[in-house]
């Protein structure tokens, strides 16, 4: 059985010590050496919604949508590999309610962009971020700490106010 509960530091930190190495690699590459306990404290404290995904009793992802401003929120998540097929599927939706919130205008944290960003070369995280909306906006090159490409992803919708 699959749940959701907001995201407490003590499991973000399980998860991010964890974390699959596809998503080590993205987090290195976005964000250089970033030790896990200054990570996991950043994702804990992110300004927006934030979840753990529990999987028959034990933390097998994290995820958010951070509020960067007044108009702009950034989709983020990591997984372990003990995460199952079908607690994906409950995931995508999660999420994907959690994203309509914010990009439908008459919600009160609408954000009329809301981005996503991939390592190149990554097909699971392209796929995850296609099938829950995003468009692919581009590629920027070389822009990793250590030269990899950086797809950047969006979802958006008119102006506020």
């Amino acid at each position: 059985m699959s749940t959701f509960t907001a995201l407490t530091l003590a499991e973000s930190l399980e998860v991010v010590r964890g974390m699959r190495e596809w998503d080590r690699r993205a987090v290195r590459s976005l964000l250089g050496d970033i030790g896990e306990e200054d990570f996991a404290a950043s994702r804990w404290s992110t300004d927006g919604p934030a979840w753990t995904v529990h999987q028959g009793g034990e933390q097998v992802a994290i995820g958010g949508l951070q509020f960067v401003n007044a108009w702009t929120g950034v989709f983020w998540f990591l997984a372990t590999d003990r995460m199952a097929g079908q607690t994906w599927g409950k995931l995508l939706r999660h999420t994907r309610t959690v994203i309509s919130n914010a990009s439908n205008p008459a919600h009160e944290h609408y954000r009329h962009r809301i981005e996503a960003y991939t390592l190149g070369g990554w097909g699971g995280a392209e796929r995850l971020v296609e099938r829950l909306g995003f468009a692919l906006e581009g590629t920027r090159r070389a822009a990793g700490s250590g030269g990899e490409d950086i797809n950047t992803w969006a979802i958006t919708g008119p102006a506020k106010g």
